[in-house]
């Protein structure tokens, strides 16, 4: 399956035979079914079929990893003895014509005077006083809100502070879902800052998180974010943060392990891997991390409601995925996503005896082992780790974790991740 999606055109049909699938959600009940919708998912393959095909099962099923490849699907009633329905279906061939060429704007001609102009004359704080589907709702809740935590003010949103986000945009960057180009919001950043201001201030205080912003597009290529505060992620994490990056993981933990090496000492490095980190964050417990950290009743709110019904499509050269739900993990394609990711880990630390490097959900953990005392300390911090990783309810993925053992004179201790 794998090799045949990587064709820029591809159709599968046949006789599938996995009753328990519930298309309509995406789920299935046996875990061979399970695997093959995880099978669909990695390749990137649609499933086009809508109806019952025997018996009330959907058996029979068309693929294709080109939305608008196939169309026209028809049931045709049995053919002979079988019991099976008959499935029509037409390969549309200019879909393919269609996807061959990415389209590119060109904003050189485009008529930002105008823009300006037009929303120039807007009264934005009149406009949008009152708006807001669910604000009478909230009302109460901000209220309950300012008791709970009194010496919180409520958050205020700045319209210089969103001015220089519109400025600092990256033009060459893909538009979202919403399919509004960087390049226009930055052009366009003196008339929308304080609409955009008075939006942001509403939803933060509120915590109505408006459905457009719980979408997210997600590609291959993985998305900086920035993370600053140091207390909240702490040393050992290089990825998304300022002023770190793969090259300073590898640097700064490099530079500590030779420095043990050409000193002679006996040392021991255990490559770590989490399974699937970024999709299986429980929800609950970040939000509780955030409380813990010391974020504000506003701010975590907010966070929790965003999660809330979340959504993310796959979009590769401009073929697009169906929406699915979020139901765990953090939301990719987005930069508070990695943000949150961080936070939630950050504790992986505590408690920890040796040198720890975390890139993101990679983890590196390294120590001096010449010693029966200090071997036992490695394996202490595989034990908390492994406590870590069901408290929060995460898996190390141990078929991919691997042990580094360096000098001539190294013992080359066996340890142990969880019962194994």
């Amino acid at each position: 399956m794998g090799a045949a999606s990587c064709s820029q055109a591809l159709v599968l049909m046949g006789d599938f035979n996995h009753p328990n699938v519930s298309w309509r959600d995406n789920t299935a009940g046996h875990n061979q079914s399970r695997r093959f919708l995880e099978g669909l998912d990695d390749n990137f393959l649609l499933q086009v079929i809508e109806e019952p095909t025997r018996r009330g099962a959907m058996l029979d099923l068309v693929l294709t990893n080109k939305e608008g490849l196939v169309g026209n699907v028809k049931l045709k009633g049995s053919l002979g003895c079988s019991d099976h329905e008959m499935v029509e279906f037409k390969i549309l061939r200019e879909a393919r014509r269609a996807h061959s060429k990415l389209t590119t704007l060109d904003f050189r001609r485009a008529d930002f005077g105008l823009f300006r102009d037009l929303l120039g004359r807007l009264q934005w704080d009149k406009a949008l006083e009152g708006r807001g589907s669910q604000e009478s709702c909230h009302t109460t809740q901000v209220s309950e809100s300012k008791v709970r935590d009194s010496k919180n003010e409520p958050p205020t949103v700045g319209e210089d502070q969103v001015w220089d986000r519109l400025m600092n945009l990256k033009v060459h960057k893909s538009m979202g879902p919403d399919e509004l180009h960087p390049q226009v919001l930055r052009e366009l950043a003196d008339e929308v800052a304080r609409p955009l201001a008075i939006i942001f201030e509403k939803s933060w205080q509120s915590g109505e998180v408006p459905t457009d912003w719980k979408r997210g597009n997600i590609t291959p290529i993985f998305e900086k974010g920035n993370t600053e505060n140091k207390e909240v992620i702490g040393d050992s994490q290089h990825s998304f943060t300022r002023g770190k990056s793969c090259l300073t993981n590898l640097v700064v933990f490099y530079d500590g392990i030779t420095a043990l090496v050409d000193k002679e000492r006996v040392t021991d490095v255990i490559y770590l891997d989490l399974c699937k980190a970024f999709d299986t964050v429980p929800h609950n417990i970040l939000v509780s991390k955030l409380e813990r950290r010391g974020f504000d009743g506003w701010t975590t709110r907010w966070i929790r409601n965003w999660l809330d019904g979340h959504t993310q499509r796959v979009v590769v050269n401009g073929s697009m995925s169906k929406w699915r739900s979020v139901m765990s993990g953090v939301p990719q394609g987005l930069v508070l996503g990695p943000a949150l990711f961080n936070i939630f880990v950050s504790n992986m630390d505590n408690g920890i005896e040796c040198t720890l490097g975390k890139f993101a959900d990679d983890t590196k953990l390294c120590g001096v082992v010449d010693m029966l005392e200090r071997r036992d300390a490695i394996q202490r911090d595989l034990d908390w780790l492994e406590r870590w990783a069901y408290v929060n309810r995460m898996k190390f993925n141990k078929a991919e974790c691997k042990v580094l053992h360096m000098s001539r004179h190294n013992p080359k201790h066996d340890y142990r991740l969880g019962r194994e």
